[in-house]
């Protein structure tokens, strides 16, 4: 298995329903390709940590290389792992709104507790650096 943690800026115009339906088609697909994660946005960037088998990451990772509701993707990390972090979430979703993580309770348990620290540490300084939309 691996994880990948990357951010991306929205595409101009991107408008509530897109994230909405990110969200729903993105969770379906994810269930049916085993992988996991935790997307974030704040308006502008997303920054997402996906995880699953090596094979179901890398075709997620090739098909949002060109999904056109996002650009300017960079990797910030890419592992292997051997145990999931978010195993109970096929898209779990934070708004950040102008500070650390505010959205669901469960997402920010887990990025406190669950996550190894060099992830936790990755996440949290992307979404502490991020200029709010």
């Amino acid at each position: 298995m691996k994880c990948v943690t990357y951010s991306s800026y929205a595409t101009a115009g991107l408008q509530p329903t897109d994230l909405d339906a990110i969200l729903k088609v993105s969770g379906h697909n994810n269930a049916l390709d085993a992988v996991t994660g935790v997307l974030m946005f704040n308006g502008a960037i997303f920054v997402q940590a996906v995880e699953g088998p090596t094979a179901s990451v890398d075709r997620l990772m090739a098909r949002l290389a060109i999904d056109r509701r996002h650009c300017q993707i960079v990797i910030h990390d890419d592992r292997s792992i051997s145990k999931r972090i978010f195993a109970d979430w096929s898209m779990g979703y934070v708004k950040l709104d102008g500070g650390w993580l505010e959205g669901q309770y469960d997402v920010i348990e887990a990025l406190s507790q669950d996550m190894p620290k060099r992830m936790r540490e990755i996440l949290h300084s992307l979404a502490t650096t991020l200029p709010f939309a």
